[in-house]
Formats: structure tokens, C-alpha cells, sequence
């Protein structure tokens, strides 16, 4: 079993994982106007909830 500090580790590094993907689809929308903050909130937590944006 990994110890609790590594795992917490494992779980931090994936999360910002799915940020950073999440923040690049955003940039990849090129638009000149940022979204929304309700859309891009759902852009986040979209990121945030198992397996990430697809």
C-alpha cells in the first residue's frame, strides 16, 4: 500500500494534470473573448471529475 503522502502526491500531479489540459482546450478554442466564468467554471470541473475532458 502506497504510503498516505506519495498517494496524496499521485492524486495532486493528476490534478493538475487535468487543469493543464483543460486550460490548453481552452486555448485551442481561439477566441478573442474569454468565456464566460459560468462556462468556463464547468470547463473546470469538467476537468476535475473522473477521466477528465475526453
Amino acid at each position: 500500500m502506497p504510503r498516505p503522502d506519495t498517494e496524496q502526491q499521485r492524486r495532486l500531479e493528476a490534478a493538475l494534470e487535468r487543469r493543464r489540459q483543460a486550460v490548453e482546450r481552452l486555448v485551442s478554442l481561439e477566441v478573442e473573448d474569454p468565456p464566460d466564468p459560468a462556462t468556463l467554471s464547468r470547463e473546470l470541473e469538467a476537468a476535475h471529475e473522473p477521466g477528465g475532458l475526453d
